[in-house]
């Protein structure tokens, strides 16, 4: 039993003996402290790997509030609008030429409508819809025909930046017309160009145009360890890296700054409180305001829970929330009819089915009246009666000094206590409303209309999304040996899409230092959509020895690092390892190890640490190996080894001395080599 576990360490008597034809490291020479380190490295052979891509749509909300165009219907007439119509979520609402009054566009003069991106992206794809009345309508009125689409990268994107034309065609379609080009672009901004409509005029219009970019899919895994009782320790999950993690923040033209905690999940939505002072958010008087956004509870609330407003429990200018089935809002009034303070509430009632789904919320106050909708009507949903919560006069708005905006929740009434869910929160005020005729409407539409062309005060929203997620399952591949694989799962999130699988991942080697490296086999794209790539980790490590090429031990040694590569001599392109003095810190690399050689019947390679000094003898070494190769059909794989090996010069020469004893051989040049390292170091028995 003894024998055997010196064979599987790699330090027999006749293995020490044997000098591999193999390589070296550069030379280790003796730091301050005593410990190896190294004095020099080889280069590593630039690789351009594919880490995958993702279409990922541009932010609707970001095109909204970037949007340009030469030539927009304003004031808003029936369903024909402004240019950011174009991008409000809603195909119910389109941009339209200006008609009223009436502006010439022609052959010389063509419309165009655009947006920017508020960073440089890759562009890919554009898509377009023309406005439809209902599912059924079939007249294709004025849209968009023949197109030419230009891109920016100017810092500023307006009609005065420098545009490039990158395609031209037709759309031949009423609705979901797509522009994909072959080669995605850098752009900061886009506009299209409407060379004809399909009545063959010039007048044309959008109902919703949207932008998708091109974004890598960069996975991480964290490699095992073993843990202190010897049990394998594994990550369950690989992620996306910090570049495309999800955040929420305030995108509008003068952000305010918001304080507290949230948690984002992979839609965009977050749960949690943040609170911010900035007096913009102050009502204050008959300013008209319009707060919208979206909302889900995975509980319901049993009493009241206010998302959205400004102000603490009791002390509130306003407030949105939620309670016994309907969604309120409520507003602090000041001298209504000549008198003192009081309160308005108003409430929309949701049909128990739909409280645990995402509902629209918008709240408008005119100056004089308030609303409050729910997925865009003011109508009690469940009795489909009523219209405006109250039509007469509501009194002007009581002054919120020293209050804070919050939004989640009070700090005693977070909505994570009930499971709550927010996404898309906008808010919009105006001095004054251009069309007194909206006090009493219910058309969401031009209520939108007014308040989006007002002041966009507040846009809370995703950014930085990575649109996908990744979910990884690990299993066991050897009943002999702790080898394992890692499959990750990559899945396209909100509609987006994948479009490259990965080539390679990046492996959290020590819990500090990164590699990317080729998958070890990916998959086909799955029926589903997400594509799985795997990832090996093999117990490839045979054990030290110590190599006799460096004198006879007394001053210094050389240690080899004994690996059996496991595929096949013509599919091996080369060994690489990281190493380090300590298990946490693997800061050192030979990245371009290409020689190998076969012992005793098995394909092996060599890391060699040369000259090691004796001062350093009692000191570890840490290395994680990595194997590159090719796979049937050709393509560079690698695999890692599933832990990271260790010995020092006295732990190998104290298992040779054994060997060469249990032998009785103790006149072996190996043995007098062992035993001088051992003497070096202080140990004499």
């Amino acid at each position: 039993m003894y024998k055997k576990k010196l064979q599987r360490l790699g330090v027999v008597c006749l293995a020490a003996a044997m000098v591999f034809t193999t390589f070296s490291f550069p030379g280790v020479v003796k730091a301050e402290e005593g410990t190896a380190t190294q004095a020099e490295t080889e280069a590593e052979t630039a690789t351009e790997l594919e880490q995958g891509k993702v279409l990922v749509q541009v932010n609707q909300n970001i095109l909204e509030k970037n949007a340009i165009a030469n030539t927009e219907q304003n004031p808003f007439r029936d369903n024909d609008g402004g240019k950011t119509a174009a991008f409000d979520g809603s195909t119910a609402t389109k941009w339209h030429t200006q008609w009223d009054p009436n502006e010439t566009v022609s052959a010389s003069n063509h419309a165009w409508i655009g947006s920017g991106f508020g960073k440089k992206i890759l562009l890919k794809e554009i898509q377009y819809d023309g406005w439809k009345a209902n599912a059924n309508d079939t007249n294709e009125r004025n849209r968009i025909r023949n197109y030419k689409l230009y891109i920016t990268t100017s810092e500023t994107v307006d009609a005065n930046s420098t545009w490039r034309l990158v395609t031209e065609g037709q759309f031949t379609q009423q609705q979901n017309n797509k522009i994909v080009l072959d080669t995605a672009q850098e752009a900061t901004g886009f506009k299209l160009e409407n060379v004809q409509s399909v009545n063959n005029g010039y007048n044309t219009h959008a109902a919703e145009i949207r932008a998708y970019e091109l974004k890598d899919i960069s996975l991480e895994l964290t490699a095992p360890t073993k843990a202190d009782n010897g049990a394998t320790v594994y990550n369950n999950a690989a992620k996306a890296s910090a570049e495309d993690s999800t955040s929420v923040e305030d995108i509008s033209a003068t952000p305010a700054t918001f304080t507290g905690t949230k948690t984002v999940d992979a839609d965009g939505s977050f749960l949690g409180r943040v609170t911010s002072s900035d007096s913009k958010l102050d009502f204050t008087g008959r300013k008209p305001f319009l707060i919208e956004f979206e909302a889900k509870f995975d509980t319901v609330p049993t009493e009241d829970m206010y998302v959205v407003g400004r102000g603490s429990k009791n002390s509130e200018q306003y407030r949105i929330g939620y309670n016994n089935g309907k969604w309120k809002f409520a507003i602090h009034n000041s001298n209504i009819n000549g008198g003192g303070d009081g309160w308005h509430d108003y409430d929309v009632t949701v049909p128990e089915a739909q409280r645990t789904e995402w509902n629209k919320i918008t709240a408008f106050y005119t100056g004089t009246h308030m609303v409050i909708m729910v997925n865009e009507t003011s109508k009690n949903i469940s009795s489909n009666d009523g219209n405006w919560n109250r039509l007469d006069d509501v009194g002007q708005i009581k002054e919120g000094n020293g209050l804070e905006f919050f939004i989640g929740g009070y700090a005693d009434k977070a909505m994570e206590t009930y499971g709550g869910h927010i996404k898309n929160l906008r808010v919009y005020q105006a001095d004054t409303l251009e069309n007194s005729g909206i006090n009493q409407g219910t058309d969401y539409n031009k209520i939108m209309y007014y308040m989006e062309n007002a002041n966009t005060v507040l846009n809370f929203n995703t950014s930085g999304f990575s649109g996908y997620e990744v979910n990884t399952n690990w299993s066991k591949t050897s009943e002999e040996k702790e080898n394992y694989q890692a499959a990750m799962t990559i899945s396209a999130t909100n509609g987006n899409s994948i479009v490259a699988q990965p080539e390679a991942v990046n492996i959290n080697m020590d819990g500090i230092h990164k590699s990317l490296l080729p998958v070890s086999e990916a998959n086909e794209t799955n029926e589903d959509g997400s594509v799985t790539v795997k990832y090996a980790f093999e117990d490839m490590f045979k054990g030290g020895s110590l190599r006799l090429d460096a004198g006879d031990g007394r001053t210094k040694t050389n240690m080899r690092f004994g690996y059996s590569v496991g595929v096949a001599q013509d599919k091996f392109v080369k060994s690489s390892w990281y190493y380090g003095t300590s298990a946490n810190n693997l800061s050192w690399s030979l990245l371009d190890g290409t020689k190998s050689a076969v012992i005793g019947g098995d394909f092996v390679s060599n890391i060699v640490f040369t000259k090691l000094p004796s001062s350093a003898y009692n000191s570890k070494v840490y290395a994680r190996a990595i194997v590159t190769y090719k796979d049937n059909n050709n393509v560079v794989r690698s695999k890692m080894g599933t832990f990271i090996d260790s010995r020092s010069a006295v732990d190998v020469a104290r298992g040779v001395k054994a060997d060469c004893d249990s032998k009785n051989d103790q006149t072996s040049e190996a043995y007098r080599h062992a035993t001088n390292v051992l003497q070096a170091a202080g140990i004499t028995n």
